[in-house]
């Protein structure tokens, strides 16, 4: 049911009834869950229907070898895949952080939020913008300029710059 409510076309839903079903089986979560969680994320990447069995074989591995859910990375993911997949960032790759970030008990929309959070700031940061970061070495630069026209050198007690 849910692959069909994702807009999946029938030749799709068989597609990827098969992965939805063994994940389903491997975690314990039932096929309505995973198949919810499964079809967003794969509309969500702009993947096809036969990508459900790769994706599903991503929530259990991410599930069982972290202290994760297959529901926590799935509500995780509804707050991170949106600007994961605008940032060309592999759902494998997301995955990995998510359970990481569980394995740290950070999981679900906490997780979410924060890795959103996380990609915004190297978005900005890669596209020139303020940052703190920037900042600092803006800041060493003009420090390194004032003692280059003093004719200064700063160096620790070994000798070394």
């Amino acid at each position: 049911m849910a692959l069909s409510r994702a807009g999946f076309c029938a030749d799709e839903i068989y597609a990827a009834l098969v992965g939805v079903a063994r994940a389903s089986e491997a975690t314990g979560e039932s096929l309505a869950v995973v198949g919810d969680i499964t079809s967003k994320t794969v509309r969500t990447f702009g993947l096809a229907a036969e990508d459900a069995g790769r994706i599903g074989d991503i929530l259990v591995a991410t599930a069982n070898n972290t202290n994760t859910t297959v529901s926590s990375i799935g509500n995780s993911l509804s707050f991170v895949g949106a600007q994961a997949a605008g940032a060309n960032q592999p759902v494998e790759d997301i995955a990995v952080l998510i359970g990481l970030l569980g394995d740290a008990g950070i999981q679900g929309s906490s997780a979410g939020t924060q890795l959103g959070n996380a990609l915004e700031k190297l978005k900005l940061a890669s596209a020139g913008e303020e940052s703190e970061f920037t900042s600092l070495v803006r800041g060493n630069e003009k420090a390194t300029e004032a003692f280059n026209v003093i004719g200064a050198e700063v160096r620790n007690s070994d000798g070394s710059m």
